[in-house]
């Protein structure tokens, strides 16, 4: 089979259209799924003879496969519901065969398409109808939907940025521990100590210490930045302050400080779901966090998160995930070179229909 899977044509190089591609290998496959390895040659004689487009089956066989060949494509191709078009399987190598126009359907809708991306299609069309409301209930539900699509064990990698746009009163600081940079006298432990910590906060001499919590809830878009993907939201504390480390970020960013935190947080990201993470936040460096869960397209997902800090308002994180469907266009696009300078177009800072996911987070 894996011999007859090398068939799988690609008219790339001739610049033919998509829809010619996606008829050469829907007829590959319905002339090759359900021989079992038993006759080869019978396969190769019944794609020889099938007119795709303005190629015969010879020249497809001829120009052999380059595009189409990726397992994650071929293995949704079930041709059991496909008829050949031809009753005659023992035509000779120039019998006209055309595919019918059912299984161009087929091979064009389902064949082709990742089931992730149908299916947010599908949930987008209802949020734009308003067939859908947004209650608890229902947001439930439709994380629910993804429970049958079949989980991928390679890995699949995909990027993420996270910008703070200081309009969600996001993060404040809670000056939970008894370190100070004033005199030895203001140090003080309870409630006189908790009092002091927060007017030398306010005052702008703090130094965090273990124990100072900060809460956070970010915008969150796709790697290229011209899609709303939803939302971050978590709590991070404080293990140690590092005094002279990042001067570079110190001299560049007002807001910068050199800490290490342990984080907990969560991508929200509408109606693909959640992903929830959690591990060391290092403000002057990169950090690998452990992905602990998630629900949606994520409900399976094991792996771990590269968080990038770019400034202290923008961070860029890369997922590399086992045990989920295969990931949608909607996070794949090409990814804009990580930079402090980096912002999303208009349309999704705004928010406008078509640049946000479906029943997307805010």
């Amino acid at each position: 089979m894996m011999a007859l899977t090398n068939i799988c044509v690609s008219l790339h190089s001739q610049q033919q259209s998509m829809q010619v591609l996606r008829q050469a290998v829907s007829y590959v496959y319905s002339a090759t799924s359900s021989l079992n390895n038993t006759n080869k040659s019978l396969a190769v004689a019944r794609i020889r003879s099938c007119n795709i487009g303005q190629y015969d089956g010879a020249a497809v066989l001829l120009r052999g496969s380059s595009h189409w060949q990726q397992k994650s494509k071929l293995r949704r191709f079930s041709t059991s519901d496909l008829s050949s078009g031809s009753s005659d399987e023992t035509a000779g190598p120039r019998t006209s065969v055309k595919c019918s126009s059912a299984m161009t359907r087929e091979a064009q809708v389902v064949r082709v398409s990742n089931p992730a991306e149908l299916l947010l299609e599908k949930l987008e069309k209802e949020a734009l109808a308003g067939s859908s409301s947004d209650s608890p209930t229902d947001a439930v539900n439709r994380l629910l939907l993804w429970d049958p699509l079949p989980r991928l064990e390679e890995t699949q990698t995909f990027s993420l940025y996270e910008i703070n746009d200081l309009d969600r009163d996001s993060p404040p600081f809670l000056p939970f521990s008894v370190l100070n940079v004033n005199s030895k006298q203001n140090k003080g432990k309870g409630f006189l100590g908790w009092l002091k910590n927060l007017r030398s906060t306010l005052s702008g001499a703090h130094v965090h210490g273990i124990g100072d919590l900060v809460p956070f809830s970010n915008k969150l878009y796709d790697g290229s930045l011209t899609l709303r993907l939803g939302i971050t939201a978590g709590l991070t504390m404080v293990i140690r302050n590092y005094p002279g480390k990042g001067s570079a970020q110190d001299k560049t960013h007002p807001f910068f400080f050199p800490d290490r935190y342990e984080t907990m947080y969560t991508f929200y990201l509408g109606d693909l779901g959640h992903i929830s993470v959690q591990g060391p936040f290092i403000t002057f460096e990169d950090t690998l966090l452990t992905v602990t869960g998630g629900a949606g397209l994520f409900r399976e997902a094991r792996g771990v998160c590269r968080l990038h800090n770019l400034s202290p308002f923008k961070l860029f994180y890369t997922f590399q995930l086992k045990g989920i469907p295969e990931i949608p266009r909607h996070l794949t696009a090409k990814v804009v070179e990580p930079s402090v300078d980096v912002k999303p177009i208009q349309e999704a800072a705004n928010c406008e229909p078509g640049y946000v996911l479906p029943h997307y987070s805010d």
